[in-house]
């Protein structure tokens, strides 16, 4: 099964699947270091991050940004 990591708080992630359930996970149960937006795969109980997609995925929200006139994450320039 595939997961987003939504918000990580207190010990605790909150995981997505693709069909937009929700389900609340230990952090010791997750790969050191998981961060919100991380994607994961789950197989026999074991929880892998899937650094293509997590890459995928935020190329695809930060183009979303940048058509919407966001910076697209980068920090406005001043004079």
């Amino acid at each position: 099964m595939k997961y987003t990591v939504d918000r990580v708080s207190e010990g605790v992630a909150v995981l997505e699947t693709e069909t937009g359930e929700r389900r609340s996970l230990g952090l010791a149960k997750l790969p050191e270091n998981v961060k919100e937006g991380d994607c994961l795969v789950e197989m026999n109980g074991i929880f892998t991050l899937d650094a293509e997609r997590t890459s995928r995925r935020k190329r695809k929200l930060h183009a979303r940004l940048k058509a919407l006139g966001g910076s697209g994450g980068s920090t406005p320039q001043t004079k």
